[in-house]
């Protein structure tokens, strides 16, 4: 991951939001999903999670495929916290 480009945001100032595909250009200021600009930020998967401020990270998917994501991060920071309590 070094060498990548960041986006940082405090845990008590972190945004989020659940988009579909139909809503994401008004919502997100995305382009249209069926616009053929192959450069063109779109949302193209049925949902779209948001993280971040003013600029973020989306996560496209369908809703359970997210959710087992979040549900992955979840456990993994939990794991990490558990181990620094010891």
């Amino acid at each position: 991951m070094r060498g990548s480009h960041y986006e940082w945001a405090t845990v008590e100032h972190l945004n989020y939001l659940m988009v579909d595909r139909e809503h994401a250009p008004d919502e997100l200021g995305t382009a249209a999903a069926d616009d053929t600009d192959m450069w063109a930020r779109k949302v193209t998967q049925p949902w779209a999670l948001f993280l971040g401020n003013e600029d973020g990270l989306l996560i496209e998917g369908d809703l359970d495929a997210i959710v087992d994501r979040l549900d992955d991060i979840a456990r993994y920071v939990r794991r990490v916290r558990d181990e620094q309590r010891r």
